[in-house]
């Protein structure tokens, strides 16, 4: 008859579990993303390459007894490019990488902290009480964000870091000429004078 598990097993147990899978799921998803990146960039690389050979040049495709032309080849190349960055973007693996990451990170600090007995596992009694629920505050929050994450795809776009870009007004310009205007004093004048005569000289001569 097997033992029964003590309360502290049990948290210990639970514990573990949870830093096992979320380090499976984050090599996965890092694995997954670095693929699918590197093959976009491979595949976006060789597109420019096609164009050293001539236009009635015929290509055998690897593992495929199908001859193509240059034009014909690099069209199969973007669209398998886009295809893999698609197929990157809809998975969000990069997203997914970093959120399994960081939960594996907070869980093995709750795990550090508790062996070393540090704040606030620093008191002997019921320690594996204040595990259990640091624990599952921290599973539960990272399936809360997850999850609200995928009700709102617009939060991912929120996430993105604000471009400024500079506004030049009307004030702006107004401001501007008048500095240059004052900065060039009789140069400005005289430019404008002799830019009037011109126009009276045309009249005349009309």
């Amino acid at each position: 008859m097997e033992k029964s598990l003590q309360p502290e097993d049990v948290a210990i147990k639970r514990l573990n579990s949870a830093i096992s899978e979320y380090r499976r799921l984050c090599l996965k998803n890092h694995l997954l993303y670095t693929t699918c990146k590197s093959l976009a960039i491979i595949l976006a690389a060789m597109i420019p390459l096609i164009g050293v050979f001539e236009p009635t040049t015929t290509i055998l495709l690897p593992l495929m007894p199908v001859k193509v032309t240059p034009i014909q080849l690099a069209a199969i190349l973007g669209a398998m490019s886009a295809i893999v960055h698609s197929f990157e973007s809809f998975f969000q693996f990069h997203r997914q990488w970093i959120h399994t990451s960081l939960t594996e990170d907070a869980l093995t600090r709750e795990k550090y902290l508790y062996l070393t007995q540090v704040e606030p596992y620093e008191q002997s009694h019921h320690r594996y009480k204040a595990l259990a629920r640091r624990v599952e505050t921290i599973l539960e929050k990272a399936n809360c964000q997850w999850a609200s994450r995928d009700a709102n795809p617009s939060a991912a776009s929120a996430e993105r870091p604000t471009v400024l870009t500079p506004k030049i007004t009307s004030a702006v310009i107004t401001s501007e000429t008048q500095s240059l205007n004052d900065a060039e004093g009789p140069f400005a004048q005289s430019a404008t004078t002799t830019a009037v005569t011109s126009v009276d000289l045309q009249t005349a001569a009309r």
